[in-house]
């Protein structure tokens, strides 16, 4: 994962890693609320944010507006994920 951007394949990652902690899958209503935070922070981010990555600081902060719990959660884990490598 890159410091500043995540793709994704680091969103698939992150999602992983925060269903493998809670030990179930996202909620519908959960991974509804994920797309569209990656989606608005892509179209506010770099012109081809599905190759380059969205700005994770910002998807963060738009999934907070939806489900602040859950964006807490995919902070949590981004962090990790940066210093422990792949997913289990």
């Amino acid at each position: 994962m890159n410091a500043d951007l995540m793709n994704l394949d680091d969103l698939v990652e992150l999602v992983d890693r925060v269903e493998h902690a809670r030990g179930q899958a996202l909620a519908i209503g959960e991974s509804s609320a994920v797309k569209a935070a990656f989606h608005a922070a892509g179209s506010i981010s770099l012109g081809h944010p599905y190759t380059y990555g969205v700005d994770a600081d910002r998807f963060c902060t738009l999934l907070a507006t939806t489900n602040p719990a859950l964006a807490e959660q995919f902070r949590t884990h981004r962090a990790a994920a940066q210093s422990l490598g792949p997913a289990p």
